[in-house]
């Protein structure tokens, strides 16, 4: 038994396998987000709890999705994002961004996706003062160099075909002094 974990270990980390695994993860979550059509599939995260439990104060109508939003609590909440210009890469269906924008106070909170049917989901779904959406590219961000005092990216890094050149990104959309929270 030893020996095929072994041997799976070893498959699993070859870099032809993880390469595989992120082109099927992209194209995984086109489907997903296409057959989640629900408007109340407002995240695609999975979910984060602390022992003790966090707490966090939530609305009733956001308590359904606690797991998902603690993720992103711990996340965005590393610093003080009152009254900043945040971005998050890779909002799958905006949950997140909603949270956060109603929540931690940003004066603005810019959503970005590759998924062109996810942001189509977020702008009908969330409408919120300072929330927009973009279709995007978390390799080649849309935006001028230091235009953000905050990057968000929850869960999806892991599957950018180049992380480096992803977090190049982030260093050149962030402003000095900004920070990065994932």
């Amino acid at each position: 038994m030893a020996e095929s974990s072994s041997i799976l270990d070893r498959v699993w980390q070859h870099p032809l396998t993880w390469k595989l695994n992120q082109r099927l993860a992209k194209y995984a979550y086109m489907v997903l987000t296409r057959m989640v059509s629900r408007d109340d599939e407002v995240f695609l995260n999975f979910s984060y709890e602390e022992d003790p439990p966090m707490g966090v104060p939530l609305e009733p109508s956001d308590e359904r999705n606690r797991g998902s939003i603690q993720l992103y609590h711990a996340t965005a909440s590393q610093t003080d994002l009152t009254g900043k210009k945040v971005l998050e890469v890779g909002c799958g269906h905006g949950g997140g961004a909603s949270y956060i924008k109603r929540y931690l106070g940003p004066a603005s909170y810019t959503g970005l996706d590759l998924n062109p049917s996810g942001i189509a989901f977020c702008k009908k779904r969330h409408i919120l003062p300072g929330l927009d959406f973009v279709q995007g590219d978390a390799q080649d961000l849309p935006f001028p160099d230091e235009s953000f005092d905050a990057v968000v990216n929850v869960e999806s890094a892991n599957y950018y075909p180049d992380q480096a050149r992803f977090f190049n990104e982030v260093g050149r959309v962030l402003r000095p002094g900004g920070h990065f929270g994932k």
